[in-house]
């Protein structure tokens, strides 16, 4: 008999297996980014993107959260992540291996509020940390991006995003 932890290890195992095939195929890129709806109380959301810049470095971006690894964004890229209300630690690192010092960065901790959805913009300058954009800018630059899917999030903060429940009343 099959309990929840069998269930989950499944379900796991057959998205790192649908993960790598897509990443197999030259399939490192997903769906193109459209508006993210809104996150409940409980949430804050967070998009992470690397535009597609002239000076974009050709290898990726390890992004942590809460100092663990969620996503590896090539240029054009991006990635959300919902996580808990309240302080975090959220970092990019620009070609990371084989050291993975990234996720050590001090000075990126962050409160972010719930019901709230943040768009962290990666640096293509190494020295600097990634740094939080407005939406409407984002936005712009999120145009003709697409979600990264040759990575499995491996940050046990992260939770499946939770819609508003205005949201949700609004679309019934």
């Amino acid at each position: 008999m099959f309990n929840a932890k069998k269930i989950f290890q499944i379900a796991a195992l057959g998205l790192a297996i649908s993960s790598s095939t897509h990443a197999l195929a030259g399939e490192a890129f997903g769906a193109p980014y459209s508006a993210v709806p809104p996150v409940s109380t409980a949430q804050a959301q967070v998009v992470v993107y690397r535009p597609t810049a002239p000076n974009a470095t050709s290898g990726a971006a390890n992004v942590y959260v809460d100092r663990e690894f969620h996503a590896a964004l090539l240029p054009g890229g991006y990635s959300t992540v919902c996580v808990a209300a309240g302080a975090h630690n959220l970092t990019a690192a620009l070609n990371d291996a084989p050291q993975y010092k990234g996720k050590d960065a001090k000075a990126s901790w962050f409160t972010l509020a719930g019901g709230n959805t943040y768009f962290l913009r990666v640096n293509e300058d190494a020295s600097k940390a990634p740094h939080f954009v407005k939406r409407d800018s984002a936005e712009r630059e999120l145009a003709g991006t697409r979600q990264q899917l040759q990575a499995l999030s491996r940050a046990s903060s992260a939770q499946a995003c939770n819609a508003s429940m205005v949201e949700a009343s609004l679309s019934q």
